[in-house]
């Protein structure tokens, strides 16, 4: 008790006095034991009657102070509740969102492919327009725009 006592509240003023009054306790027990007939010596039965009053009275502030102890955890359990839910939540998304990446590069017969699907009208694939006869359209894309 001492210990976590050291380690989380040094200046609990009543675990130190309850600690002090059991090692009273344990020295009057021990006083008694030595002395004969103790049961009719007032004194010690006087001391004993005090030190039980006492010890009952300590352990009931340790017991509000226990409660206390216990709702301080329970709070500060709960905000690190919401902090990790809050961190489990950044990697859900950070897991579920793909990050921005270029379109693949089109080279060779996937720019023809690309030109018949992206429907595209036949004035924007020719490359050269002559109005006087009729028109010519250069390249491979012409042939494909036909086969569909």
């Amino acid at each position: 008790m001492r210990d976590c006592n050291d380690e989380f509240n040094p200046s609990c003023k009543e675990i130190v006095a309850f600690h002090s009054k059991i090692e009273e306790g344990v020295k009057l027990v021990c006083k008694l034991s030595i002395v004969d007939k103790c049961y009719k010596n007032r004194a010690h039965i006087k001391q004993l009657v005090e030190l039980n009053g006492s010890l009952k009275t300590h352990i009931k502030v340790l017991t509000v102070q226990a409660a206390r102890d216990g709702k301080k955890t329970r709070v500060l359990t709960k905000k690190i509740e919401k902090k990790l839910n809050l961190v489990v939540d950044v990697l859900r998304n950070q897991v579920d969102n793909k990050a921005w990446r270029a379109p693949p590069l089109t080279v060779g017969s996937d720019v023809k492919s690309m030109l018949v699907y992206s429907k595209l009208p036949l004035e924007a694939v020719c490359t050269s327009i002559d109005l006087t006869s009729e028109p010519t359209v250069s390249g491979g894309a012409h042939q494909a725009l036909l086969s569909t």
